[in-house]
């Protein structure tokens, strides 16, 4: 069958069949790369963007939440003021003090204000 042969290098047989299939898939596996790290890039930069999107929308509703209750609170405070003097003197009546919200339940404040 065959020889051994002593000058036969198994080393470099194999390297040298290693460096060839490197070499017919090395471009294929770079350009592969390349377009797997441009899709992550943007995948990436579009979580972020919706992130802060979000972050904004929030912060933006919160601003809006807190706006309302001022204009909540400065409504309730003209409106005791457009009363009757026989109504806010109920309200600020000492050991009578109600609250403006139970006030503005009251029938006297609903029949007041049906007139407007």
């Amino acid at each position: 069958m065959g020889k051994i042969s002593k000058d036969f290098d198994l080393g470099s047989h194999v390297k040298a069949a290693l460096d060839r299939v490197v070499s017919e898939h090395e471009a294929q596996d770079i350009t592969t790369q390349q377009q797997l790290y441009v899709s992550w890039e943007q995948d990436r930069q579009d979580l972020i963007q919706r992130q802060v999107d979000k972050y904004q929308a929030d912060i933006r509703l919160q601003e809006v939440a807190q706006k309302l209750e001022t204009l909540k609170d400065q409504e309730q405070k003209l409106k005791f003021f457009e009363m009757p003097l026989n109504i806010r003197r109920k309200v600020a009546a000492g050991k009578r003090r109600i609250a403006l919200d139970e006030l503005f339940e009251s029938e006297e404040y609903k029949h007041w204000a049906a007139k407007d």
